[in-house]
């Protein structure tokens, strides 16, 4: 959920692809394929919430038996 958030984010501020792959790839370590992974958030950030502005301030999970709760807190930057 935090790295879905760092590319939220990045979309919205207008960061370059390649940028927001370089820092979530650190945290991610190699173990992942980070330029994959943020290409596709990318895309379905762009497809389903293209006119949301909104930044992505703190999130949250909480396990309930084979499902997981999210809660976002989100707002618009001045």
């Amino acid at each position: 959920m935090y790295a879905a958030a760092i590319v939220w984010n990045g979309v919205v501020a207008g960061i370059p692809e390649a940028e927001i792959t370089e820092q979530l790839q650190r945290g991610l370590g190699s173990s992942v394929d980070g330029p994959a992974l943020v290409r596709r958030l990318i895309e379905r950030k762009q497809s389903l919430f293209a006119d949301d502005p909104r930044f992505i301030f703190d999130v949250r999970t909480q396990q309930n038996g084979d499902r997981v709760h999210v809660m976002a807190a989100s707002g618009l930057a001045r």
